[in-house]
């Protein structure tokens, strides 16, 4: 997948399901949007060669998690 392809695969579906996952205990979507940019899953998550990008939002909003306690995430084996 191409950059600008996957650039607008984020923008329009993964990033807000991702960030609506991760809202649905009432936490700020802008705010954490803004987290989420600024991590090291994000900057992985935006280069096509890792294939995150077709990992599921539960899964993506895990692994972030994982790196907000942990400072690193795991990625999944199974990547499906």
């Amino acid at each position: 997948m191409g950059d600008e392809k996957l650039s607008t695969l984020l923008g329009t579906a993964i990033l807000p399901a991702v960030i609506d996952y991760l809202t649905t205990g009432g936490e700020d979507f802008q705010a954490t949007l803004d987290q989420f940019y600024r991590s090291k899953l994000f900057t992985q998550l935006s280069d096509p060669a890792t294939g995150l990008w077709h990992l599921s939002a539960a899964t993506l909003a895990e692994m972030y998690n994982e790196e907000r306690l942990l400072g690193d995430f795991t990625v999944p084996e199974e990547q499906s």
